[in-house]
């Protein structure tokens, strides 16, 4: 099966030879082991590496540029292990409640800090306030 490309072959050299001379400058100058196949050179809309992806920007006029998200899974993960401390039926004080969300919360910002992140968390805050608001209530 053939693949069609929009580039012309010396388009797609110029990524080749790039990737070639790192390849080379880390397997020989820094005795690196790479793996061709894990470390090939693909556009940014297929590739994902610990939990984050790229997405390109919509602005009118601009083409070609990326912005750095994260995975679907990853939201899910955080919110699955957030909703596992806010659970009305855990028997943690409400200081401890918090001191392990902070926790949770805290790395996972911090991992994930370089991605467009910020209206995500806002909304993940408003459900975290609610979880938290309905543990008071119950107690």
């Amino acid at each position: 099966m053939q693949m069609i490309s929009a580039f012309t072959p010396s388009q797609r050299r110029k990524p080749e030879k790039v990737g070639n001379e790192i390849y080379l400058f880390l397997k020989e100058k820094l005795r690196l082991p790479i793996n061709r196949e894990k470390s090939g050179i693909r556009r940014p809309s297929n590739f994902e590496m610990l939990g984050h992806a790229f997405v390109p920007t919509y602005q009118k006029g601009v083409k070609g540029k990326y912005q750095l998200v994260v995975k679907k899974n990853s939201w899910d993960s955080l919110k699955r292990k957030l909703k596992q401390i806010t659970k009305k039926t855990k028997p943690y004080s409400f200081e401890e409640r918090l001191k392990k969300m902070a926790e949770v919360w805290r790395g996972w910002v911090n991992n994930y800090r370089l991605a467009s992140i910020s209206a995500k968390l806002k909304s993940l805050d408003e459900w975290l306030r609610n979880r938290l608001r309905y543990c008071i209530w119950s107690r």
